[in-house]
């Protein structure tokens, strides 16, 4: 090797957003303009020796590290002063073939899968400068490096020893480990730093006689458990960098305690958690409780405290033990042994079940007294609940009409948390003999008032969605003022996953866990229907909020919840 050099390249970072203005008139709908965005590129290189020629060679990366294959980069090689290098011959790839093709005054030569770069070119003179460019193409944005060599004066190069990829957040301390290879040009020792992603410095050290630094870190200097990054770099202008993408990570710790005194298992029971590691509490992940192999219920970890569920029935009294442990949601988190919990437990009083046969009597005597006479037809009003002073029949639309006109305004609230709900779309489509056609819309402020006008017709129809929540439709009622409760699609689904328990599994006092309707599913032979309720759970208790492809998806899936599995076990 002659002259080994590594270069980050300048990295075009796009920074900015750009905004963009659609013309609306009530002649013709508004054409929302087109906007790339491009991601941002870098270049790196280094000379080599080969037998009396030279190896020009180098890697493109995206933004986030990953190489790009199939890319053209051009090299032009240029004396000290800047003039264009004449070459005897011309450049050749590494794979062999015939001499590279000129392109805006250097060679083009192709990266392969990895995103490297290879071009074989005749001995160099002993100073000058090589200059590496990527033009960009459709989505990524263009980058260039200027790599300056010097024959009798070879750079250096760092290169981890070995590349650091977990750091235990456990330990009081973590070594990072770098080698360097090649003649440098600061003497036997360099002095390198090193820095996480914040910028934040780590520490320092130098490099030995062998070429090898090692750092020291104390971990509480690190930051909190997740990904990140160490940049290893030499002091001085031009001195090299190394990078390497880590993940922190912590062991997950569970504290709980069982109840005082003994509980009825059979009417349920949320026992608290508290989750944390050394660096504070953990938000995210699930707690599971388990008693010997079954699960019991799963609770959501927020803020390091999360209640778990639990519902199962016992013969006698006495105690149970109860294995808990944590389930990670990201590399973050490591889970930690399992924590038991003793929980005193009896069963349900003979006693509960004389309230149901009195219940059961007085059916039977409202029955015998319906046979004597006929029941009223008056119908009752619909429950109404005020809503920052208006009447609304949540979750559904209420109407406050008016003698005769052709406006209506009104507001869409969240039918649970009886907030208002801003970007919602109100429309009114016309659905007759010529098909369907949306006549107007409207979309709501950030107090959820909307407002619009059309001649009302008995074939309209009012639809009124949102992208969190479910879509309500119904008819369009006659003009006035009106307000719509729209239900949020993992309330909705949250409603399905309980129904589902109450209709599969009546004989559990309460409403089964997820993962008990999945296991009760399967003993059913319904696999499908068991992946249903994994599918429902995962989605009504994840961090992400439930759209429209979320839920038209977990739709698909709730087709297989009765379909029962064939003896062959294939899906038809």
């Amino acid at each position: 090797m002659i002259l080994p050099r590594l270069l980050s390249g300048r990295t075009t970072r796009l920074r900015g957003a750009l905004a963009a203005l659609a013309l609306l008139s009530h002649t013709a709908p508004a054409h929302a303009i087109k906007i790339l965005i491009k991601g941002s590129t870098s270049l790196e290189g280094q000379v080599q020796g080969d037998s009396g020629s030279q190896l020009i060679r180098g890697k493109l990366r995206d933004d986030l590290g990953g190489p790009i294959a199939g890319a053209t980069v051009v090299i032009e090689l240029m004396q000290s002063n800047g003039e264009a290098l004449r070459m005897l011959q011309g450049p050749r790839s590494c794979n062999g073939g015939g001499p590279l093709a000129r392109m805006d005054g250097g060679y083009a030569v192709e990266t392969d899968k990895q995103g490297a770069f290879c071009m074989q070119t005749q001995r160099l003179p002993r100073q000058g400068l090589l200059r590496a460019r990527f033009p960009g193409k459709q989505g990524l944005a263009g980058a260039q490096i200027d790599l300056p060599f010097d024959v009798e004066r070879p750079a250096a190069l760092l290169a981890w020893d070995p590349k650091p990829e977990l750091l235990d957040l456990d330990a009081a301390v973590t070594s990072v480990n770098v080698a360097l290879t090649g003649n440098s040009i600061y003497g036997n020792s360099i002095q390198l730093e090193l820095r996480d992603e914040r910028g934040k410095e780590l520490g320092s050290a130098s490099t030995d006689e062998r070429g090898r630094a090692r750092f020291e870190v104390e971990t509480a200097r690190l930051g909190a458990p997740g990904a990140g990054e160490l940049v290893v770099r030499g002091k001085g202008e031009g001195a090299p960098e190394l990078r390497a993408q880590v993940v922190r990570s912590a062991r997950v710790s569970l504290v709980a305690k069982g109840p005082e005194g003994a509980i009825v298992p059979q009417d349920g029971y949320r026992l608290p958690v508290v989750v944390g590691t050394q660096r504070g509490a953990v938000d995210g992940g699930v707690v599971e409780a388990r008693l010997g192999k079954e699960i019991l219920g799963v609770g959501s970890v927020k803020e390091g405290r999360t209640e778990v569920p639990l519902a199962f029935e016992v013969q006698s009294e006495g105690e149970v033990e109860l294995s808990l442990r944590y389930l990670p949601s990201s590399p973050g988190w490591k889970s930690g042994e399992a924590l038991v919990v003793r929980v005193p437990v009896r069963p349900p009083s003979p006693l509960r079940k004389a309230p149901l046969l009195l219940v059961g009597l007085l059916l039977v005597g409202w029955l015998a007294r319906g046979w004597k006479r006929a029941p009223s037809a008056r119908r009752a009003e619909p429950e109404k609940q005020r809503v920052g002073g208006e009447a609304v029949a949540l979750p559904e639309l209420s109407v406050e009409e008016v003698q005769a006109g052709t406006r209506w305004e009104g507001r869409v609230l969240d039918a649970h948390e009886r907030r208002p709900l801003a970007g919602v779309e109100v429309r009114v489509v016309g659905r007759d003999f010529y098909g369907e056609r949306r006549l107007v819309e409207a979309r709501t402020d950030e107090q959820g008032r909307f407002d619009f006008e059309v001649e009302w017709a008995p074939t309209h129809v009012l639809q009124v969605s949102g992208p969190w929540h479910v879509m309500v439709e119904r008819s369009l009622p006659r003009a006035g003022k009106m307000t719509v409760g729209l239900v949020s699609r993992r309330r909705a689904l949250l409603e399905k996953l309980a129904t589902a328990g109450r209709r599969w599994v009546p004989e559990q006092a309460v409403e089964p866990t997820p993962e008990q309707l999945a296991r009760h599913l399967e003993r059913q032979e319904r696999a499908g229907g068991a992946r249903w309720a994994r599918a429902v759970e995962a989605a009504v208790f994840g961090r992400d909020p439930v759209g429209a492809g979320e839920e038209a998806r977990l739709s698909e899936l709730e087709s297989d919840l009765s379909r029962r599995d064939q003896i062959d076990g294939v899906r038809r």
